[in-house]
């Protein structure tokens, strides 16, 4: 079905079939544009432009969707889970070029996130060794939680020289099936963030099973979205560029679990803010599936 037969469908039945109309705006998130056009055209009596005018049609006044929802059509965020889709409170009026408001879009923060990084020991498939999670409620990064992890299998030595931990650091540490407890609720939140995240979910669903996971925002596929004409997107790149690593305790360093979340975490606010006029809305963040990028191997050390 071409686009300008969509349109002129949602003519003849906007009024008559608002339902449908919904539908179509939401299977094709293109045409909103188009239909609001196609609203505002429209010869209505006095009623229902004052209802337009106070609401708008359903299909363009931005509702916002959770987390836990369907599949996502837009760049950087992707949807491990199917499930209900609630609606939210908050947003923005966002302007068009030409001055006219043209949808309440819902602020970022309406959502509560938790950053998640996870170290492993250098083994196909990869296992645990360390796995941090920094929450961030209301647009503010909260305090990181953090565990060594006991893994099945050996640390490689090539995976020490990236993060430094060594079977001797983690031998008296849980299994994970001690800390899955813990892990389940750090993890509590409306969406995950990581950077490159298939890598760091994929481990955390091996482990955890059935556990549903939530909307999940790669940093990575923000950033390259978000900032154009850059040689790298590796995380370490980043945060020197941006200096995302300032004023953070001099005991973690790189690679480590909880250095990582928290510069990833500084990173989300960097891109969520990267507008001088505005903060990007939920719907700006959202985006495609998780996959590895050129230069981030999807590989877990």
């Amino acid at each position: 079905m071409t686009p300008v037969t969509i349109a002129h469908m949602a003519r003849v039945h906007l009024q008559a079939a608002p339902d449908l109309v919904e539908q179509l705006a939401h299977e094709h998130e293109p045409l909103k544009a188009v239909f609001e056009l196609i609203w505002n055209s429209l010869d209505a009596d006095a009623h229902h432009v004052q209802v337009h005018i106070k609401t708008g049609p359903p299909w363009c006044r931005g509702s916002p969707r959770s987390s836990r929802a369907t599949t996502s059509n837009t760049p950087s965020a992707s949807r491990c889970t199917t499930s209900a889709t609630p609606t939210m409170n908050g947003g923005t009026v966002v302007p068009t070029s030409a001055g006219r408001a043209q949808a309440t879009m819902t602020d970022w923060t309406a959502l509560n996130y938790v950053v998640v990084d996870v170290e492993g020991n250098g083994q196909q498939p990869p296992d645990l060794v360390e796995l941090a999670a920094v929450p961030i409620v209301a647009g503010v990064i909260g305090e990181p939680v953090s565990w060594l992890v006991k893994p099945a299998l050996p640390i490689r030595n090539f995976a020490t020289r990236i993060h430094g931990l060594t079977d001797k650091a983690v031998a008296d540490a849980p299994a994970f099936e001690k800390i899955a407890a813990d892990v389940l609720k750090a993890l509590d939140a409306d969406a995950l963030i990581a950077h490159n995240a298939h890598v760091d979910i994929g481990v955390l669903q091996r482990h955890l099973g059935d556990w549903e996971c939530p909307e999940v925002f790669d940093t990575l596929k923000l950033a390259r979205r978000l900032l154009l004409g850059r040689e790298s997107y590796k995380l370490g790149t980043l945060v020197e560029a941006f200096k995302l690593d300032e004023g953070l305790d001099e005991s973690l360093t790189p690679h480590r679990a909880t250095y990582d979340a928290l510069v990833t975490a500084r990173l989300i606010l960097r891109l969520a803010n990267i507008r001088d006029d505005r903060p990007l809305t939920l719907e700006e963040l959202r985006g495609d599936p998780p996959g590895g990028g050129d230069d981030e191997p999807a590989t877990l050390f």
